[in-house]
């Protein structure tokens, strides 16, 4: 005979059911993570856990599914595109779902409403505590900080490859009207979902190990809702941005919610084209600084030459002026000295006439000639002039002249006395 504590599961699932359905006969609000999602013949399937803070490890699970009909429903209520939204793994959700008890499937959740205030009250709050967090290690001001160069051509993209938004960030620099070459590589990374920050972070890390090949990195992605920023305001991907060797420009997508990702980015824009227009513009204007430099450097350049030019003709017409003074100056000098010239060979002239008629009465009157018409007389011997008588000996010839001729003797005796 059967133990009458003995039940079979059957009876067991079934009491459950009725103890459920007795007990909670109403639907009741419930917070948990999304860990799982599915669909199914426009169905969802969620797979529920509630984690302890710190900690991976689940202390509860639970299995939701959302009906074709109620997913219609909310979205209807709170539309379609924030229903999507919401419905993603990670995702904290607050739901209103009534309890099902199968014998054979066992618990149900079955979701009738979902409360989007929660989710993105939940999200708001963990994006405080995390700029926080930023702003006390002082990691949002860190990438600002860098120096940018002039000129922004070789590029490291993270992005999806396969995202619109990459795409279109390409072709506007490849389609720019000023013909700039830049050279982009990119560095794929999913830029929503669960392993979005895992993903971006291990791209900037990469790029981080040959950043002496880049001029900066720039992160985007194409449009989306508000909630798959979710990614870009995790404090991993903050603190690889904030930490990152190049600077770091941020196009993800939005109008006008900023991502903790922008916060700690160089420069954060709405969208991949307008970081292209950025880049384009900056290239344009360091372009144009040098051609203004060009500008300046040849208008300085005419009116140095045109000032060196009036003063080589200044300088020009004072030497013609100066040379023509000079010349006048020199034709006086010249004239003067002329005339003093002139003035001082006539009057040496005069002296030396003067001094010549001197000398030639002097002559005169020193002349032999003379001296004999004064009554003198020359004594010679052998045509020599005699000075003294002692110069005479016996037997000379010599020759006395006066001034009307001359007479000859010879000396037969002694001329001593």
């Amino acid at each position: 005979m059967a133990d009458p504590t003995t039940i079979t599961l059957f009876q067991l699932q079934e009491f459950i059911r009725r103890v459920l359905a007795l007990n909670l006969p109403d639907a009741v609000w419930v917070e948990a993570e999304i860990a799982e999602l599915g669909q199914s013949r426009g169905h969802s399937y969620l797979s529920l856990v509630q984690k302890e803070e710190n900690s991976a490890e689940p202390v509860a699970t639970a299995q939701a599914v959302i009906w074709q009909n109620h997913l219609a429903a909310i979205g209807r209520k709170i539309s379609a595109a924030l229903l999507q939204e919401l419905l993603a793994p990670g995702r904290q959700l607050r739901i209103k779902a009534r309890i099902e008890h199968h014998e054979r499937f066992g618990l149900k959740l079955v979701v009738e409403d979902i409360d989007p205030a929660y989710t993105i009250g939940q999200l708001e709050l963990q994006r405080r505590q995390t700029l926080e967090r930023l702003r006390a290690e002082q990691l949002t001001e860190r990438n600002a900080a860098l120096p940018t160069g002039e000129v922004l051509q070789r590029i490291a993209v993270v992005s999806s490859q396969q995202g619109a938004g990459y795409q279109d960030f390409i072709e506007h620099l490849r389609g720019n009207p000023y013909g700039y070459r830049y050279h982009c590589e990119l560095f794929p990374a999913a830029v929503q979902g669960q392993n979005a920050e895992m993903e971006m972070s291990r791209s900037l890390e990469r790029i981080a190990r040959q950043a002496h090949r880049f001029d900066c990195t720039v992160i985007i992605r194409g449009g989306g809702a508000r909630l798959d920023l979710g990614a870009f305001d995790g404090y991993d991907i903050c603190r690889a941005i904030a930490l990152h060797p190049l600077p770091v420009f941020t196009g993800i997508g939005h109008d006008v919610n900023e991502s903790l990702a922008d916060t700690c980015a160089q420069l954060a824009l709405k969208t991949p084209t307008a970081v292209a227009d950025f880049l384009i513009r900056r290239h344009l204007g360091f372009e144009s600084r040098l051609l203004q430099l060009a500008q300046d450097l040849q208008t300085s350049a005419r009116q140095r030459m045109a000032a060196q030019r009036l003063s080589v003709e200044q300088i020009a017409l004072a030497v013609q002026r100066h040379s023509t003074q000079y010349l006048l100056q020199q034709n006086q000098q010249l004239a003067l000295l002329h005339r003093d010239t002139r003035r001082e060979m006539r009057n040496a002239l005069q002296s030396a006439g003067k001094t010549l008629d001197q000398m030639n009465q002097l002559s005169v009157q020193l002349h032999p000639q003379a001296t004999l018409e004064r009554g003198f007389t020359i004594t010679l011997k052998d045509g020599r002039r005699l000075r003294s008588a002692a110069e005479i000996q016996p037997g000379d010839h010599i020759e006395t002249i006066f001034a009307d001729g001359s007479i000859g003797r010879h000396i037969a005796t002694s001329t001593e006395p």
